[in-house]
């Protein structure tokens, strides 16, 4: 069973987060503000598995907290849940219907009293009721045939008579066995089976699984839980693929050999994720050695087996302990992920709530590989505020977490997917707008010319991409603003420090306004002279009607059946203020990346979005 939906109710600042499906390649992440609800949501989906609910959780209203959580069930799991039990002639066609998905409802009546139901009423009403299950007659119990009594002879034996035969009796028939009737399973056979095969929901904790600097291997094969860093060993040595008996082999120099042979293993497999070097060169290796304590450890441990670890660069050798924080948490992460995805392949949910805040950026993007290795095995939902934690190209995989009112701390949270992401605050967005300009950034955009100043991000990417489709040889720097009131201070500046530069504006109120603006004070509401330097976009009240409504609704929104009024910018506008909303910047950068990759060629687009775009960059070129 998978996890693909969930929905919170009165939990802490969440009052109905509506239906939120999860991505569909196993790692969701949620962004949002600081006191938005982030952390809510994975605690909510962790007491939907533990029952467990702390008095923290509870809203002011008095209003008890709804988890459900929709799983997809495939038939053959259903199979293996009831063999020899009857389900519902109807069930099959209803999950059918709905994508194999069944939702479960955890409602609390109190804080330690939750109760297990179906979410779907009209999944329940396929079960039987039961009261209508009618309860077999017990079988009847056979009247022994009557016998005369026993009569005593006059020598003073007993005399046993033949049984009496009643002529108005038949001989009986002989008994045939009825057959087992098959169990109708119910509404909460049904609930309980479910709930069992439900994958676990498992809270990382930070430093868990640190490795520790020494363990007994008596207490890892007692699995004693008070000893510092059982965990982190016990991963280990399952990553590795060796048990604590394999370690006390009679032959030293083999156990020591294979230990050498693992330690090489795990080191290589480490590196495949942690990327940072330890000055110019030296790359981390851990290393584990096998032991035994001397009589200096008492009498109780001496010769006793035990195992010591080091994390090692170069030739500087040191306990795990002795390394950063941000080392060691990595390593605690790496350990507890790996060995989760051998033990737990058949599914567990992992809730990790800011991982790597102690990381450097590049570590950060280091998570990100560890995610993406164990996907296909356990699911990951995380928190973040860290733009390196998400990536432009897997924008699908948000959920966009903000407070109705960011002012009021006892607003609701709102969560908001990707299709919808055009609804979020940009404070809300700020992890996406910061990697996009972070991502503008690492190009060295700014150059001594050939310049083109933009409205905003979303221009940068569609001009990007028509440069692309029209094979355009010369060198273009699309610089992007945050807005069309920006565009002014950014032109006084790149005039400021002498770098040449065109600007382009939308046909609109505000383009228009900009574009009188510049033409009065930097050109001296001189009309030639400024058409040589601002170039405003004929009838575009936006940089999205360059494209036909039809190229617009299959190249960009990716959605024929979408009526769009009078433009694809206005579409775009009303759609942002209502639900569904739809953003401007990850519908243009989606269109970027299917350009660069060669999935979308000028003649994909039809005559009159050619004939546009050859105008523009015609235009612009002339700026130059």
């Amino acid at each position: 069973m998978r996890l693909v939906a969930f929905r919170i109710k009165n939990f802490r600042s969440i009052v109905d987060s509506g239906w939120c499906n999860l991505s569909a390649d196993n790692i969701t992440g949620f962004i949002g503000q600081n006191e938005s609800g982030k952390t809510s949501v994975l605690e909510a989906q962790h007491s939907f598995y533990t029952k467990v609910l702390d008095n923290d959780y509870l809203r002011s209203d008095g209003q008890m907290p709804v988890v459900c959580c929709s799983f997809e069930v495939a038939p053959n799991e259903l199979a293996e849940m009831f063999p020899d039990e009857e389900l519902p002639k109807g069930l099959t066609a209803w999950l059918k219907a709905h994508n194999n998905r069944v939702n479960l409802q955890r409602a609390w009546s109190s804080v330690d009293a939750s109760e297990l139901t179906l979410e779907q009423a009209e999944l329940a009403a396929l079960f039987p009721d039961p009261a209508t299950i009618p309860i077999p007659a017990p079988k009847p119990i056979p009247t022994p045939a009557p016998v005369a009594p026993e009569e005593e002879s006059e020598d003073g034996t007993t005399v046993t008579p033949a049984t009496v035969e009643l002529e108005s009796e038949a001989v009986p028939a002989p008994e045939v066995p009825e057959e087992t009737p098959v169990k109708s399973v119910l509404a909460d056979d049904f609930t309980n089976a479910l709930a069992a095969s439900i994958p676990a929901f498992v809270y990382f904790s930070d430093f868990q699984s640190l490795i520790p600097n020494e363990i007994d291997i008596a207490d890892i094969t007692k699995k004693n839980a008070k000893v510092e860093g059982l965990y982190g060993a016990l991963n280990f040595l399952t990553i590795i693929g060796l048990k604590p008996e394999d370690l006390l082999g009679a032959n030293q120099r083999l156990v020591e050999s294979k230990i050498e042979s693992c330690n090489k293993k795990v080191t290589a497999d480490f590196h495949e994720f942690w990327s940072q070097h330890i000055g110019k060169n030296n790359k981390i290796e851990i290393q584990m050695q096998l032991k035994h304590h001397s009589t200096a450890a008492g009498k109780t441990k001496a010769g006793e087996p035990y195992l010591v670890f080091w994390v090692k660069d170069g030739s500087e050798i040191l306990y795990p302990k002795q390394r950063s924080k941000g080392v060691r948490w990595f390593l605690s992460f790496y350990l507890q992920l790996k060995a989760s995805a051998i033990l737990h392949s058949d599914g567990q949910v992992l809730l990790i709530d800011e991982p790597g805040a102690s990381l450097h950026a590049k570590a950060q993007e280091d998570v990100l590989k560890v995610f993406e290795a164990i996907k296909d095995k356990l699911q990951i939902l995380y928190t973040t505020h860290s733009p390196y934690l998400i990536k432009p190209e897997t924008l699908y995989r948000l959920l966009a977490v903000q407070r109705d009112d960011e002012d009021d701390e006892k607003s609701a949270t709102k969560i908001f997917d990707v299709h919808h992401l055009g609804q979020a605050t940009t404070d809300t967005m700020f992890p996406v707008y910061t990697l996009i300009g972070a991502d503008l950034g690492g190009q060295r955009v700014i150059k001594d010319k050939d310049n083109v100043l933009l409205e905003e991000p979303s221009a940068f990417y569609y001009l990007s991409a028509f440069k692309n489709l029209t094979g355009e040889s010369r060198d273009i720097h699309f610089l992007p603003a945050t807005g069309v009131t920006k565009v002014p201070v950014l032109a006084n500046l790149l005039m400021g420090w002498s770098i040449e530069y065109g600007t382009v504006v939308d046909d609109d109120s505000s383009g228009r306004a900009v574009y009188k603006d510049l033409k009065h004070t930097l050109y001296g509401n001189n009309d030639t002279e400024a058409r040589k330097h601002l170039y405003k976009i004929k009838d575009c009240k936006g940089v999205e009607d360059i494209f036909s409504k039809g190229d617009f609704k299959k190249h960009v929104i990716e959605d024929n059946t979408a009526t769009l009024g009078d433009s694809n910018s206005e579409y775009l506008k009303q759609s942002a203020s209502k639900s569904p909303g739809v953003s401007k910047i990850v519908l243009a950068y989606k269109f970027y990346q299917k350009v660069e990759a060669g999935k979308i060629k000028l003649t994909d687009l039809s005559k009159e979005t050619q004939s546009k775009i050859a105008e523009v960059m015609a235009s612009i070129v002339a700026l130059l």
